[in-house]
């Protein structure tokens, strides 16, 4: 089969999404944990949700590819926006999501898991500041990076230096000492 077409749908009335990633560093290294996040919430009523994470599991074993929290998406439908539901999902996803315990970042990812979500529920419209679920929560700000930029500067031809003769012969690797 080969795939001709990608459909990606417009966000619904309500929508809110957000993605997150954590690596080494921002740009041209494997992430540690990739996490997308989507409620689509009408009157302060969950409608439907999408959690799903990347990097669980390492990326030289067999079969590692994103995970869906069906679990926690089930929780989610029809729970209200405030406290009560952003902790038990949050117990939700530390039991459904759980890495690799092969991998010496397992501990780490799994904190990041809750993580993230908690990131993404705090920036929710209205959530912090209304259900004061945490008094500093702030929507998360995307890395500003600057150009890379580098120069270098060298003299042709120094002044007051002489060149070296192109016209002698180069040296040909033998050495002959003189007393």
């Amino acid at each position: 089969a080969v795939i001709t077409k990608i459909i990606v749908p417009f966000a619904e009335p309500g929508d809110n999404f957000q993605s997150f990633r954590v690596a080494v560093r921002h740009y041209n290294a494997h992430a540690f944990l990739n996490a997308a996040f989507n409620l689509n919430i009408k009157d302060k009523t969950i409608k439907s949700a999408t959690i799903v994470y990347g990097g669980i599991m390492p990326h030289d074993v067999p079969g590692s590819h994103p995970v869906r929290a069906k679990a926690s998406e089930d929780y989610l439908v029809s729970k209200q926006v405030d406290g009560v539901t952003l902790k038990g999902v949050l117990e939700a996803l530390q039991r459904e999501i759980i890495p690799s315990t092969t991998d010496w970042l397992a501990e780490y990812r799994h904190g990041l898991v809750t993580n993230f979500f908690y990131k993404f529920y705090c920036g929710l419209p209205g959530v912090a500041a209304s259900n004061k679920i945490v008094a500093s929560a702030a929507a998360p700000q995307p890395a500003k990076t600057r150009l890379s930029k580098s120069t270098q500067s060298f003299e042709v031809n120094p002044a007051g230096k002489e060149r070296a003769p192109l016209h002698l012969p180069r040296n040909n690797g033998k050495a002959t000492f003189k007393q």
